[in-house]
């Protein structure tokens, strides 16, 4: 169906398979599989960068925009960033992660994104995993996660103990 918004007095309908954008005020297209918040977020932001850590290492993806945020994994030196916001000091940005959400420092990415949102420093991202999916489970959760491939931070295995 279409979903009709009003914003600023003016009347504005979304189709299915388009999302708003409420900064830039545009109605895009939704073409992102799976579609988690994290992939339905950066289509509406399209802000793209590439990872440039320093001495080719892997760039560091951290839960909150400072040092002092836990290391959730890492990002391949010239691989692709989607770029959601900037951290209010400007000294991270918050990129998708998989499907959620972390922070790499500005220095590491090159970039040429106007107007990004801004974060508070406070800011702290929450990762959700399922361990061991079953069949059943991974039917359910294909959709908004993909596969093990898509999502490997997601799908988490770990042995069964002895006995089970």
């Amino acid at each position: 169906g279409t979903l009709a918004l009003t914003v600023d007095e003016q009347l504005i309908e979304v189709p299915a398979g388009y999302g708003y954008n409420q900064r830039h005020h545009l109605v895009v297209e939704i073409d992102h599989f799976p579609q988690n918040e994290a992939t339905l977020f950066t289509s509406i932001t399209r802000c793209q960068g590439i990872a440039t850590a320093e001495n080719n290492q892997n760039l560091t993806v951290r839960t909150a925009p400072s040092v002092a945020g836990q290391v959730t994994g890492f990002i391949q030196d010239r691989a692709p960033v989607s770029i959601i916001g900037i951290s209010s000091d400007r000294q991270r940005l918050r990129v998708r992660y998989y499907s959620g959400f972390g922070w790499v420092e500005t220095t590491g990415v090159t970039y040429q994104c106007d107007n990004l949102p801004s974060y508070p420093l406070t800011n702290r991202e929450t990762y959700y995993s399922i361990i061991n999916p079953s069949d059943a489970e991974t039917t359910i959760t294909y959709p908004y996660f993909g596969t093990t491939a898509d999502d490997p931070y997601f799908y988490r295995y770990q042995n069964t103990p002895l006995g089970e």
